[in-house]
């Protein structure tokens, strides 16, 4: 001990109920259940992702980004005073690739719509406005066009924090996780 007390702390035996978070932690993200992986948060933060998204489309992404999620838990248990800490490697689907790619898609598919056309009553309305039934179908082929075609991952090591609060072991909700589950990063 005296010759290696700049030594990493090494742990003899880890606590099951951290290994058991961290796995349960892991599944409910594989599984894109992230109502699951946030109760086992400290604070079991309300990330507002049991909200509804608004219109098909928006629906159709966050499904698709909630779907992508993988964890791989990758690193090697390591002990600060007070927690416990992993590194995992977690996949995603970019959701700003994705996003940035539907203007060039709607416009080239409008674009064909409109060069399609017999007439020009399938495409605007009576005041002279597209109509939003062709609106709504340009979007929902563009967003299909973009998450199946021009679909990139994302892969990010993520620093995995469990603390024993009141007898429970919890994962940390730190910044860089909460912006990788909101589809942020």
């Amino acid at each position: 001990f005296l010759l290696n007390r700049n030594a990493d702390v090494r742990i003899q035996e880890l606590p099951q109920e951290a290994v058991s978070v961290s796995e349960a932690f892991s599944q409910a993200l594989n599984g894109g259940d992230l109502e699951a992986a946030a109760q086992m948060m400290y604070g079991q933060p309300d990330l507002g992702i049991s909200d509804t998204p608004e219109g098909k489309e928006s629906a159709a992404l966050w499904e698709a980004f909630r779907e992508s999620i993988t964890v791989e838990l990758t690193g090697e248990w390591t002990v600060e005073p007070s927690a416990l800490i992993r590194t995992v490697t977690v996949t995603r689907l970019d959701v700003s690739t994705v996003l940035g790619k539907l203007p060039e898609l709607v416009q080239t598919l409008m674009d064909q719509k409109i060069a399609g056309a017999e007439d020009l009553a399938e495409i605007y309305d009576e005041q002279n406005e597209f109509r939003q039934e062709l609106v709504d179908e340009i979007l929902e082929e563009a967003l299909q066009q973009a998450l199946s075609q021009d679909a990139q991952w994302v892969d990010s090591e993520v620093t995995l924090k469990l603390v024993n609060r009141e007898g429970r072991w919890w994962v940390v909700p730190h910044q860089n996780l909460l912006q990788i589950l909101s589809g942020l990063a």
